[in-house]
């Protein structure tokens, strides 16, 4: 499509160059054509009335011919700058058409992160909540080890007091079986 812009923008380019040389020495040429004009006019009209009405007339006629020139560049200029803005305004059309897309496109692309991010808040959430889980699990574990380490604690102080009692009375057994066997 932009081949086709440059191909219309080139043939413009090179019709304006174009109509710029040959405007170069059209006003000579249009000069000479007047005075030759106004010259036949004058050799062949001259001396009667209805040569000065002939000569006001071919002045009218150049004069419209000079407006009409005029109009036909006017005209010219006027529908080379349409073309140049029609192709501008077809390139910003597609310029605003590819945009367009491309907003789609990151809308669409935003639309699926979002989404993407609000299941990832679920899982957060859910990984939350089982490490809190996790975390009242072991405290309750602790306290549990904590009772049973102070349980275990005092069974084998108790343990401990009764061996040692226990020894003590064999002791004081084993003294008294000497004593009496010394006896």
């Amino acid at each position: 499509m932009s081949n086709e812009i440059e191909w219309s923008e080139d043939i413009l380019n090179k019709l304006h160059v174009r109509d710029q040389y040959e405007k170069k020495d059209s006003k000579y040429f249009k000069a000479f054509s007047q005075l030759s004009q106004e010259a036949r006019t004058n050799d062949q009209f001259s001396n009667s009335d209805k040569g000065i009405e002939h000569s006001k007339l071919l002045k009218e006629n150049n004069h419209l011919k000079k407006e009409n020139e005029n109009l036909t560049n006017s005209l010219n200029q006027t529908t080379i700058h349409l073309e140049k803005s029609e192709l501008k305004v077809n390139e910003l059309l597609k310029s605003q058409d590819q945009l367009e897309r491309q907003n789609k496109n990151l809308s669409n692309k935003i639309k699926h992160l979002n989404l993407e991010i609000i299941e990832k808040n679920k899982s957060v959430e859910i990984l939350n909540d089982e490490l809190l889980l996790n975390e009242i699990q072991t405290n309750v574990l602790n306290d549990r080890i904590s009772k049973l380490s102070d349980e275990n604690k005092k069974l084998v102080e108790r343990w401990i007091e009764k061996v040692k009692s226990d020894a003590e009375k064999l002791n004081d057994a084993n003294e008294f079986l000497e004593r009496v066997n010394r006896k």
